[in-house]
């Protein structure tokens, strides 16, 4: 009877261990990732490389801080429920506005919306208009594509939890490399909270008001 019972425990420790060995790997509601991204940029014929920290809480805010080579200072980028906000540090420009799906182009000729960027991160479909997704054995997004727009976006998983996802579109190809995520950063008030520096443009990025700028 005994050994029936230490047989039976044992059991349900395994098929507990191999529940927690197949679930996927972003059932997590906020996350930090170091990221390193490739950049093509197919019109000017250039290519650079970056460094992006993201610090996100599932579809609610995320903050990305862009460093160039010896870490020189790029953009620091917010975006909320309220709206999307990016300094733009070597242009000396600020800008912000609702969720539009140009945001991100028209700040940092980035090809896909502010929304989409919740989906990159933590491995889910790309919903919106004209969005369509492909799904791989486990039930994660494998690519989605806007095809009006002729915008791809293709995760590859690691084994070791990391992953690369690739963005392309007609103007833009990039490769953009996640190490493993970090779930227990402090979330500091300050952290999603980006004020405009002196001495910068401020520029609309809502549609209708997009060529609206001032100076502070």
């Amino acid at each position: 009877m005994k050994n029936g019972i230490l047989l039976f425990i044992g059991l349900i420790a395994l098929t507990a261990c191999q529940s927690r060995q197949t679930a996927p790997t972003t059932h997590f509601q906020k996350a930090k990732w170091e990221t390193i991204a490739q950049i093509n940029d197919l019109k000017r014929n250039k290519n650079h490389r970056v460094s992006i920290d993201v610090l996100a809480i599932k579809n609610e805010k995320m903050r990305m801080e862009v460093t160039a080579t010896l870490g020189y200072q790029v953009a620091s980028v917010l975006i909320n429920r309220e709206g999307f906000k990016a300094a733009v540090y070597p242009q000396k420009k600020f800008y912000q506005g609702n969720l539009s799906d140009r945001a991100l182009s028209d700040a940092l000729n980035f090809p896909v919306s502010p929304r989409a960027l919740f989906a990159i991160a933590f491995d889910e479909p790309i919903t919106g208009q004209g969005w369509s997704c492909e799904k791989d054995a486990e039930a994660m997004p494998k690519k989605c594509v806007q095809a009006n727009s002729q915008i791809q976006v293709e995760w590859t998983k690691k084994n070791d939890g990391t992953k690369l996802v690739k963005i392309t579109s007609p103007r833009i190809e990039m490769s953009w490399f996640f190490k493993n995520p970090e779930l227990n950063f402090e979330e500091k008030p300050e952290l999603f909270n980006l004020n405009v520096p002196n001495g910068y443009q401020v520029i609309s990025t809502n549609v209708a008001t997009r060529s609206i700028s001032r100076d502070l």
